[in-house]
């Protein structure tokens, strides 16, 4: 992907899991320092003049982890299952919900999700 092109200006990049919050750059490179290919192709891409777009409400972040929790202790519970479904869709939404709000007509949209642990 690198030897596509010198410059990646025109390039905005949406990290599933990257909250809108106005750290994305550092959770990027907190997270690539940690090992994380998809992240470290990121920092890549932002060196060569990609645009990080946070992508995630944090509320629904945070209310999916806490009822992944709750799933966890109770790995049959319906009720909770189905509160975790429900989530997972708001999350979508909103997610290509920032998308059209976010991208540019000028700009080449790249969406990086988690593919393995190693991520």
């Amino acid at each position: 992907m690198l030897s596509w092109r010198n410059s990646f200006e025109n390039v905005q990049i949406y990290q599933d899991g990257l909250p809108i919050c106005g750290s994305e750059l550092q959770i990027i490179r907190e997270v690539a320092a940690q090992g994380s290919l998809n992240h470290q192709l990121i920092l890549k891409l932002i060196e060569k003049g990609a645009e990080i777009i946070g992508t995630e409400s944090p509320e629904l972040l945070k209310s999916e982890y806490e009822v992944q929790i709750e799933v966890m202790k109770n790995p049959k519970n319906k009720s909770l299952l189905d509160k975790l479904r429900e989530l997972l869709l708001r999350r979508d939404k909103f997610i290509a919900d920032r998308i059209s709000e976010t991208l540019s007509s000028e700009k080449t949209r790249h969406s990086v999700y988690r593919n393995d642990a190693s991520s």
